[in-house]
């Protein structure tokens, strides 16, 4: 884009400047010699046509292009954190708590089930956490490339809107990560690590990657979340939960913009078959 662009400019300026001289030199200061710089000119300013036209259809060409890569990169990082799970919270209730639903409980049977529930929590914990760590070794430079390659023609404030609500925000995000992930590559390092510090963390870092609801099931007909991506129902305490990755919602959303804008469509939508990457 950038080298179109200023191909653009100098044709541009070569097209006015020999034109213009050439009226002058032709109509209003006409003599052999300025009638022969006139021709040489306008020689020149045809020349500078081809070159303008040809500049402005590979600039068309160009942006498309770098703009389509941009788009399929934020289908890459919508399908990465896709893959992130919501680890719900650890705690499994009271004994009392669970007496009341389930009448002929044992203090034995609610320690062991106790201990399993832990134990497979734990267990997603782990998973989710290699998930995270997935995340920052995913390698952006390509991604961060298409931001140097942007360079728009005329409205070029669009790329620094681009950086805010796409480049910023990956950075930021991944920041996020980076600093929980830490503590992460820690944990699968060490001999015993701190399950309950990490699990904390799992839970903190997700506020940034998911809206939750939670209500009472009695009124979990009346869910506000419009689209439900996960849907978790705890019966002894009579809560249900809703997930959704906004992550992954909001990638989507630049890759409409995007599109509106590499393909001059106000309307346009992203298509779900286009998150099929082979």
């Amino acid at each position: 884009m950038k080298e179109n662009k200023i191909l653009f400019y100098i044709s541009t300026t070569l097209c006015l400047i020999c034109i213009f001289t050439s009226i002058y030199l032709y109509f209003f200061n006409f003599n052999n010699v300025n009638n022969y710089i006139s021709n040489v000119l306008l020689s020149i300013f045809g020349s500078s046509c081809v070159l303008l036209a040809t500049s402005l259809v590979n600039y068309s060409i160009e942006r498309k292009k770098i703009l389509e890569e941009l788009m399929d990169e934020c289908i890459k990082l919508e399908k990465l954190f896709s893959k992130i799970q919501y680890l719900q919270e650890l705690d499994y209730g009271t004994y009392n708590q669970h007496k009341k639903f389930y009448k002929n409980l044992s203090k034995e049977i609610y320690q062991s089930s106790k201990e399993g529930h832990e134990q497979k929590q734990y267990q997603q914990m782990e998973k989710i956490m290699k998930q995270y760590i997935n995340i920052i070794e995913y390698d952006l430079t390509s991604f961060y490339n298409i931001y140097n390659k942007i360079d728009f023609l005329i409205n070029n404030k669009l790329k620094f809107d681009i950086h805010k609500k796409i480049f910023n925000y990956t950075m930021e995000l991944k920041d996020n990560i980076v600093e929980y992930g830490r503590h992460f590559i820690i944990y699968f390092e060490a001999t015993n690590g701190n399950k309950k510090v990490n699990y904390s963390f799992v839970r903190d870092l997700q506020k940034n990657i998911f809206d939750i609801e939670i209500g009472e099931i009695n009124n979990n007909e009346n869910c506000k979340s419009k689209k439900i991506q996960q849907y978790f129902e705890n019966n002894i305490k009579h809560l249900y939960c809703v997930v959704n990755n906004k992550v992954c919602d909001y990638y989507i959303s630049m890759i409409d913009y995007i599109g509106q804008i590499a393909y001059h469509k106000k309307d346009y939508k992203f298509i779900q078959e286009k998150k099929e990457i082979s």
